[in-house]
């Protein structure tokens, strides 16, 4: 009869465990070191209240060498292009408003997805759509969509 003995280290005649297989170290982000690209963009935003009965539409905006994942096509640091429009609408004393970009890579996709999202909330009852013509995206520079980025080395960027 044979047993093994329990012990923290493994003998020779011991099966390996999940334990023992060493794990690659983290990376502190996850898409840390992903490729990134410049692309074209044309990008929209809408803003809807649900205590009000408006929903704001931004015009279509062109904006060129917005920063792309290569694999993905998701726009990095399309937050900071939702920001534009929260602070036009804040500035101009509408509060409460919950704000998204949508974005596509040729104007014909993006009429597409602006006439989707239109009709979709013209269906809605006690809903009226409004646009919001004065506001323009301004392109955002890789600089300020990575400023507060952790360096692999632990240093962080000051972005100034």
């Amino acid at each position: 009869m044979s047993s093994y003995a329990q012990t923290d280290e493994l003998s020779d005649n011991q099966p390996k465990t999940e334990k023992t297989k060493k794990k690659a170290p983290k990376k502190k982000f996850k898409n840390e070191d992903r490729p990134t690209v410049l692309k074209d963009m044309y990008l929209f935003g809408v803003a809807r209240n649900y205590h009000d009965s408006i929903t704001y539409f931004t015009n279509i905006t062109p904006i060129s060498k917005v920063v792309c994942d290569k694999e993905t096509g998701f726009i990095d640091g399309l937050n900071l292009y939702t920001a534009q429009l929260e602070n036009h609408l804040l500035k101009n004393g509408r509060f409460g408003y919950l704000c998204a970009t949508f974005y596509a890579k040729n104007m014909k996709n993006a009429e597409k997805i602006y006439v989707k999202l239109k009709k979709k909330i013209d269906k809605k009852r006690f809903t009226r759509v409004e646009p919001l013509g004065d506001f323009v995206y301004q392109f955002v520079s890789p600089e300020n969509i990575y400023r507060n980025v952790i360096k692999a080395n632990g240093d962080e960027e000051d972005g100034n």
